[in-house]
């Protein structure tokens, strides 16, 4: 992805959405520490602070209750929610940071800074070569679900054969956003207790990030999955996948 300068826009605005919420909830941090002790088996809660009385330093405590207490849930939802906004606003000033420093690297835009005497590039300025070498990863030779189809198999664009519907929507989309991955291909795993584990993933794509042998992989659905609602969330998944492709 050459230039992530629209996700940066769009998470800021997220922020802004999220601040504006939790501005209008209590968030006012409690004076003092909210400490506790145990008490006949039971948590007790009660709240610490400091004091100076001549020219020494004094500990006080109030005692709150119970967890169930109204004073240490509101004590403690108001720390909550003064922390979610903490973040939320050091992650606005650091993405408006980068967003205002951050340069398009994509070959359109820098062609488009570049003086008027290179305005005819040659044409390997415009080659990717992080995405050349993931559509050369889709295309070698791998082992495929040797599984016969149940039914009649569907075709896509390409003219591959796959087990249903919503597999054919699935691969056409992806070809269509030319996001390289592998159908039906062979994927081995390691399963919690150590041994290899052989699945066949109906789609699988990797990312720039990882060239391992088996690399970052993205499963897709089963042909069980039921078509009426995951259509919904196709596209922004899709979305997803291309981003993670080309990062």
């Amino acid at each position: 992805m050459n230039n992530f300068r629209p996700m940066i826009k769009a998470e800021i605005d997220s922020i802004n959405y999220l601040i504006g919420k939790y501005e209008d909830k209590p968030h006012k941090p409690a004076k003092g520490t909210l400490c506790y002790s145990i008490q006949n088996n039971e948590i007790v809660y009660y709240l610490q602070n400091s004091i100076y009385e001549d020219g020494k330093r004094k500990r006080t405590a109030i005692m709150l209750g119970n967890i169930c207490s109204k004073p240490v849930q509101s004590i403690k939802l108001n720390r909550f929610n003064y922390e979610m906004l903490r973040r939320l606003r050091t992650n606005k000033k650091l993405l408006e940071k980068i967003d205002g420093k951050y340069m398009d690297i994509s070959p359109f835009a820098v062609h488009k800074d570049l003086p008027s005497a290179y305005k005819d590039l040659p044409k390997e300025c415009y080659i990717d070569d992080s995405y050349e070498e993931l559509k050369a990863w889709a295309a070698e030779k791998y082992e495929k679900n040797s599984k016969e189809m149940q039914w009649l198999p569907c075709i896509t664009v390409t003219g591959e054969s796959v087990r249903s519907k919503g597999e054919a929507i699935i691969y056409n989309m992806l070809v269509y956003y030319g996001i390289p991955f592998k159908y039906d291909s062979q994927l081995t795993l390691i399963d919690a207790n150590g041994y290899k584990v052989t699945r066949y993933p109906d789609f699988a794509i990797q990312t720039k990030v990882d060239r391992s042998s088996t690399g970052n992989t993205w499963a897709g659905w089963k042909r069980k999955t039921i078509l009426k609602g995951f259509v919904k969330n196709l596209c922004s998944t899709i979305l997803t996948a291309s981003a993670l492709a080309t990062i």
